[in-house]
C-alpha cells in the first residue's frame, strides 16, 4: 500500500517532531501532560509511560478517564479531559480500579470478592463506601439517574438483572446484555451466557468478550438514563440465510442513536458469513444492512462503521459502511496493517507492521485516497497499540508500546470532513 508519510527521524526510539510526527522523548513524570502537536487533524499529548498499561476506562460523560499501571499495588492514573490533567493514585494493596461513573471510581479487590465506591472531586478520591459484589456478578456497570448499578446473572438459572448499591434489584429478562459506552442503553438478547467464574478485575473492560452467542430472537433495548430504567424498544432481526444463525456482536454508536447487530453461523466450519444490521435505538427502525465481518467498529462521529473481512488475513477486503448501508470505502486487507480506531470514514488510525515485528508504526490513514501520515513509531517490540475512545466521541486514549497518548479532535469539523 502506497504511503505518503515522511519518515520520523529519531535516535534510540525517540521520534523527532518533523512532518507531523509525534515525538516520545524521555519518560514523562506522572501528573505532567506534554502536548506534542497534530497529525491529520488529530491533536496528541503524551500522558507518560508505564511498564504495562491495563484496563483503560472512561466515565459515561467522557470527563474522567483512568488506566491501571499496577494492579497488585493498586496504582492507576486518573485524569480529566477538560481541562486535560492527570494524577497518579495509589490505593492499598490488592485493590484496583475497574470502572468510572460520572461521580465515582469503582474499585474492586483483586480477589474479586468486594467492591467500593470512591467519590470523585476533581482528581481527588473521597472516603470509600463498601459494596459487596454478588457471586454471580458479570461486572458490567451502568450509570443510572438513581446511581450506579451492576449487571448480575445471565447464567442458568439466574436471570439477567441490575443491582444497585442500595440493594434494589430489577429483572431485565434474557441472558446476555451489551451496554453502550456511556452506560445509558443496554441491548438484552435471548439465551444464556456460558458458565464461568467472572473476574471483575480482568472482565471489567470486556463486557461482551466472554459471552456465548445467542440465537436471533428479538433484542430488547433498555434505557438506563432515568431514575427507573425502562424497556424502550424491541429489535426484530430479518431472516439471515445461514445455518443456525446466531448473534455475533451488538455495538452501540458513540452518540447512542444507533445500534449495529451482526449475525452469522457458528455451527458451520469455517463460520458462514452472515449480515450486519443497523437500527435506530429509540424507534427500533431498521436503517441499513451490510455484510458480516470482524467488528463492526463505529467511528467517533457515529456516521459510519468499519467492517473487517471474514477471510484469512491478506485474502479479503475491509470496508467502511454508512448507517444506511452504503459502502463508503473498500480496500484489500493487509496482514501488516491493522485497524486501531476510526474518527470518520476518511480518518482511520492503523497499526503498521506485524505484531511480532521489532518495530511498528501508528498512522493516520485515508482509505479513499490511500494516503497516510505517520504518528509514532515504537522500536521496543512487545504489545504495540490499543485504542480506547471516549463516550463523548471526541477523544481517545492510545498506547504505543509503553507510552500513553491522549488524542482529541473536533466533532464539528472532524478530520477528513
Amino acid at each position: 500500500m502506497r504511503s505518503l508519510a515522511v519518515r520520523c527521524l529519531g535516535l534510540l526510539g525517540v521520534l523527532a517532531l518533523a512532518a507531523g510526527c509525534v515525538p516520545f522523548g524521555p519518560s514523562v513524570a506522572a501528573g505532567h501532560v506534554t502536548p506534542v502537536g497534530s497529525v491529520g487533524g488529530i491533536h496528541f499529548a503524551v500522558l507518560g509511560s508505564a511498564p504495562q498499561v491495563n484496563a483503560v476506562m472512561w466515565s459515561p460523560s467522557g470527563l474522567y478517564f483512568a488506566f491501571v499501571v499496577n494492579r497488585q499495588q493498586g496504582t492507576f492514573v486518573l485524569g480529566t479531559s477538560n481541562p486535560l490533567r492527570i494524577e497518579t493514585v495509589t490505593l492499598s494493596n490488592q485493590r484496583t480500579v475497574v470502572a468510572l461513573t460520572n461521580h465515582h471510581a469503582v474499585v474492586a479487590s483483586v480477589s474479586g470478592t468486594n467492591d467500593w465506591l470512591y467519590p470523585l472531586t476533581g482528581l481527588s478520591l473521597g472516603a470509600p463506601v463498601a459494596w459487596t459484589a454478588p457471586s454471580n456478578t458479570y461486572q458490567q456497570w451502568v450509570d443510572t439517574a438513581s446511581g450506579p448499578a451492576i449487571v448480575t446473572g445471565g447464567q442458568r438459572p439466574v436471570p439477567l438483572a441490575l443491582q444497585w448499591a442500595s440493594g434494589r434489584h430489577l429483572s431485565l429478562g434474557g441472558g446476555q446484555i451489551y451496554v453502550s459506552a456511556d452506560g445509558r442503553f443496554g441491548a438484552v438478547t435471548g439465551g444464556w451466557r456460558g458458565h464461568y467464574i467472572p473476574n471483575p478485575v480482568s472482565d471489567a473492560q470486556n463486557p461482551s468478550g466472554s459471552q456465548v452467542a445467542s440465537s436471533t430472537q428479538p433484542i430488547a433495548i433498555w434505557d438506563f438514563g432515568g431514575r427507573t430504567p425502562r424497556r424502550l424498544e424491541t429489535l426484530h432481526l430479518p431472516p439471515v440465510r445461514v445455518p443456525e444463525s446466531s448473534i455475533d456482536t451488538v455495538a452501540f454508536s458513540p452518540n447512542d442513536r444507533y445500534v449495529a447487530v451482526s449475525v452469522m453461523s457458528f455451527d458451520a466450519s469455517p463460520p458462514t458469513p452472515g449480515r450486519t444490521f443497523v437500527y435506530d435505538v429509540r424507534t427500533g427502525r431498521l436503517l441499513g444492512t451490510g455484510p458480516w465481518g470482524n467488528g463492526p467498529t463505529w467511528s467517533a462521529t457515529s456516521r459510519d462503521l468499519w467492517i473487517g473481512t471474514a477471510a484469512a488475513e491478506g485474502r479479503g477486503t475491509d470496508q467502511v459502511m454508512a448507517v444506511d448501508g452504503r459502502r463508503l470505502a473498500l480496500w484489500p486487507d493487509s496482514q501488516s496493517r491493522q485497524l486501531v480506531g476510526m474518527v470518520d470514514a476518511h480518518t482511520l488510525l492503523m497499526a503498521v507492521g506485524a505484531v511480532t515485528a521489532p518495530s511498528q508504526k501508528l498512522e493516520v490513514w485515508n482509505p479513499a485516497t490511500q494516503k497516510s501520515l505517520e504518528v509514532a513509531q515504537d522500536s521496543n517490540g512487545g504489545p504495540f497499540i490499543a485504542w480506547d475512545p471516549s463516550p463523548s466521541g471526541s477523544a481517545a486514549l492510545t498506547t504505543v508500546g509503553s507510552r500513553v497518548l491522549y488524542a482529541s479532535w473536533s466533532l464539528k469539523h472532524p478530520p477528513g470532513s
